[in-house]
């Protein structure tokens, strides 16, 4: 669903648009990110500030922290910057240590979340590696080669995939950018 500030909106207006009861409707990411979580904050702090842990020169870091991106510093004398002492600290600009500088960050490689309701769903639940995603849901659409949920023997608890459910999912996939512009 691309980089939705309000996620609930973006479902909402998919669930008003595809109705039918033999759609297929699957709510994942199609990537993550090199982010961290150090150290060990205590409940309440602020997730976007700096860790009550410090690294064994005394030197603060972030609770959360990309591995690669802009933001890099170098070392001084041997030891990481303290960034909570730059004067833009926190500021609207200012852009958390990374350890190795690219222009941009990275995608990660961390399994994602996926939910699902419609025929099919009890194949996404939990977490999946990322490239399974794609082989899941045409199978369950019933696109591409090889076997397909149309072709299997009906399960007790599955309803075959049908004709309607491949036209709606295959308009979902395509209205995602226009619903991801119009929030």
């Amino acid at each position: 669903m691309g980089y939705l500030r309000h996620p609930e909106t973006g479902l909402t207006a998919i669930y008003t648009c595809v109705v039918s009861d033999d759609s297929l409707i699957v709510v994942t990411a199609d990537h993550a990110h090199v982010m961290a979580f150090n150290g060990y904050t205590h409940r309440g702090s602020d997730i976007l500030g700096v860790s009550d842990s410090r690294d064994q020169d005394r030197v603060p870091y972030m609770t959360l922290s990309y591995t690669n991106g802009p933001g890099h510093r170098a070392p001084v004398a041997g030891r990481r910057v303290d960034v909570t002492t730059e004067p833009d600290f926190r500021g609207l600009r200012w852009r958390s240590h990374v350890e190795v500088p690219l222009s941009s960050e990275t995608h990660g490689g961390d399994d994602v979340a996926v939910f699902a309701r419609g025929p099919q769903h009890a194949m996404f639940s939990g977490v999946y590696e990322q490239s399974q995603l794609p082989h899941l849901m045409g199978y369950a659409a019933c696109l591409g080669r090889g076997r397909h949920a149309c072709s299997a023997p009906p399960a007790a608890s599955a309803a075959p995939a049908s004709p309607a459910s491949h036209a709606a999912l295959a308009l979902l996939l395509l209205a995602l950018p226009v619903l991801h512009a119009a929030l």
